[in-house]
This record gives C-alpha cells, sequence and structure tokens, in this order.
C-alpha cells in the first residue's frame, strides 16, 4: 500500500501579521523565579511565626515523625516552649482499639516543623485513679497514621 500526502496551502490573512513582542527571557525569568520564591518563603516564615505564638506551655499538637520510608503521628503535650520554633514535649501513647490516650514519662525536643496542628483540650477519662490519666480528644485521627 502507498502512503499518499497532501500538502495544503493556505491563504495569506492578517493573522502573519501579528508581531509578538519578544524580550531577553534568561534575566527576566531568573529575576521572576527568584522573587516568588523569595514571597513564598516571607509567607511560610510569617505563618510559623503566628502559629509559634499561639502554641503555649500545656497545649496539644500533632506531630508527624518521619522515618525512612513512612511517617507516623504522635499526639504530644507541649511542656516548655523554648521560643525560635523549639519546643519540649510529653508524647502520649495511644490506647489500642480506642481513642484514649495516655502520657509518657519521657521527655523530647521537637521542632515546630514537625507539628502538624494545635488540638483542642482533652478530655479526662475520670473514674479511677488508672483512668484520670487517660485522655480522650474531640477529632477523629483515622486520616493519621498512629
Amino acid at each position: 500500500s502507498q502512503v499518499i500526502r497532501k500538502v495544503l496551502q493556505e491563504e495569506s490573512s492578517d493573522d502573519e501579521n501579528i508581531e509578538i513582542p519578544t524580550q531577553d527571557s534568561s534575566s527576566d525569568d531568573d529575576n521572576y523565579l527568584e522573587k516568588i520564591i523569595e514571597e513564598a518563603n516571607i509567607e511560610m516564615e510569617t505563618e510559623r511565626e503566628i502559629d509559634n505564638t499561639s502554641i503555649l506551655e500545656g497545649d496539644f499538637v500533632l506531630v508527624e515523625l518521619k522515618g525512612k520510608k513512612s511517617a507516623r503521628h504522635y499526639v504530644a503535650e507541649i511542656i516548655k516552649n523554648f521560643g525560635e520554633g523549639h519546643f519540649e514535649v510529653i508524647y502520649m501513647k495511644k490506647m489500642l482499639g480506642c481513642n484514649k490516650f495516655v502520657k509518657c514519662e519521657t521527655v523530647y525536643e521537637i521542632d515546630e516543623s514537625d507539628i502538624v496542628k494545635k488540638l483542642p483540650k482533652p478530655t479526662a477519662v475520670g473514674g479511677s485513679g488508672r483512668r484520670m490519666k487517660q485522655f480522650s480528644f474531640p477529632i477523629d485521627f483515622m486520616s493519621y497514621n498512629m
């Protein structure tokens, strides 16, 4: 079988006379990209500063710790705010099969970049002395890898 190709001739039109402005894109593009990146960094720093001031001692936060292959989320209580985005926390252990947490004894230091969100105040489960150490949060943690 033989392939037949036809070349279509277009009639001249006014479109051919349109001038497209050109510019030296190398320096302008670099400056434009640098400006965008700088603005994004300023916005991120501003957001972090606002979040940092709203996190106080005694607040509860959701922390993301990244491993080699995956990330896990943990609930922690802020024990001390060192300033400049550094905090001392006590992690809370999630009880199996329920939405309750128990404080651990070990104290850790984290950076603000590890904090995913500030959590609402928990409610103590109540009852016996052992159950008084259990806390429940009005949040669904199903979407987090805990």
